[in-house]
């Protein structure tokens, strides 16, 4: 089974980033993309866009000079306008839209490129997370307009408040980013905002893998970038890639029968890790640790590294567990130094 490769960032549905734990909740899927696929890109430039009942504006920044004054913007209320003239003239602009900020969207990856970068103390990203510049030509933006406009008259997949212009704007962003994650064979990751449009739309976003992670590491967001990077490192991230799709396709199977996902997940995971280990005398202790350790069963801290320093180099044929019980660790011991006295 041929495991992701990668995973793109766009601007346009990942307007949360600066709303209340927005930032937040980009980081941690950011870290989540760096564990799943082998390549992660991030947008580059400024997004914004301010929508009223009179209209709306929205503009790319190629270089943004500072993109944190964004975070003194509120999402919506205040008043906006634009105003125009001919290039070649000096005569007094022309107010041709006016009116009261329905919403407000922006979005910027080049502070979060930097503080990877710091993270790892290096000039430059690593190369498995890149900056890319990408815009639709005339040709595409009349195309995703026109799916815009097919996608609002599909009865029950816009049900928010707001003006046609917000809706409109909403939705051509969905089929920018959707187009621009085709075009760059890339699976998407958008915030939620867009999720449950892209629900409905039956678009997928995300690869197979993604929800046995978040419930097998629920923690990994904590870990700082210099983790993750190692963690890119271990010689079992492939085979661990794999076998978290395996292991989510054989839950959602379960649930087929009435199981609930979680409980399918983490079954699933220790029958998987008990195969693959199945310790043999002086390592039984250890096997029986980590199997405890998915269970949430035994103090994580202060075993985990125990158990990975007596089995991991038994555990070749198992290489996906011995990644997974590294990062569990890493985890945990994090968890263990948030939470400490």
């Amino acid at each position: 089974m041929e495991s992701p490769r990668t995973c793109l960032f766009p601007l346009r549905t990942n307007c949360g980033f600066y709303r209340a734990h927005g930032e937040m909740a980009l980081r941690a899927r950011v870290k989540e993309a760096a564990i799943l696929y082998e390549t992660v890109l991030l947008q580059e430039g400024l997004y914004t866009a301010t929508i009223g009942r009179a209209g709306s504006i929205e503009t790319v920044e190629p270089n943004p000079t500072r993109p944190g004054t964004l975070r003194d913007l509120n999402l919506k209320g205040g008043d906006f306008s634009l105003a125009v003239r001919p290039s070649d003239s000096d005569g007094p602009f022309r107010t041709i839209m006016h009116g009261t900020v329905e919403r407000r969207f922006h979005a910027e990856y080049g502070s979060l490129a930097n503080e990877i970068a710091d993270a790892l103390k290096t000039r430059d990203l690593p190369e498995w997370i890149q900056l890319v510049a990408f815009e639709a030509n005339p040709g595409a933006k009349a195309a995703i307009q026109d799916m815009a406009r097919k996608d609002a008259r599909e009865k029950g997949l816009w049900r928010r408040q707001g003006s046609d212009y917000l809706k409109t704007r909403v939705l051509e962003n969905l089929n920018h980013d959707l187009g621009a994650s085709a075009a760059l064979d890339a699976d998407v990751s958008m915030d939620r905002y867009f999720l449950p449009l892209v629900r409905r739309k039956g678009a997928a976003t995300a690869t197979s893998g993604q929800l046995a992670l978040t419930i097998l590491l629920p923690n990994l967001a904590s870990l700082p970038w210099e983790q993750i990077a190692d963690a890119r490192e271990h010689a079992g991230i492939e085979s661990f890639r794999t076998q978290l799709t395996e292991i989510e396709q054989q839950a959602w199977q379960e649930v087929a029968e009435g199981k609930e996902i979680a409980q399918s997940i983490l079954r699933r995971a220790v029958i998987d890790l008990a195969e693959g280990w199945r310790p043999p005398s002086r390592f039984e202790t250890a096997g029986k640790i980590g199997v405890d350790l998915v269970l949430g069963l035994h103090p994580i801290a202060a075993a985990a590294g125990a158990a990975i320093d007596l089995r991991e180099a038994e555990m070749k044929r198992a290489a996906w567990g011995a990644c997974f019980l590294r990062l569990l660790e890493m985890t945990a011991r994090q968890a263990v130094r948030v939470g400490g006295p």
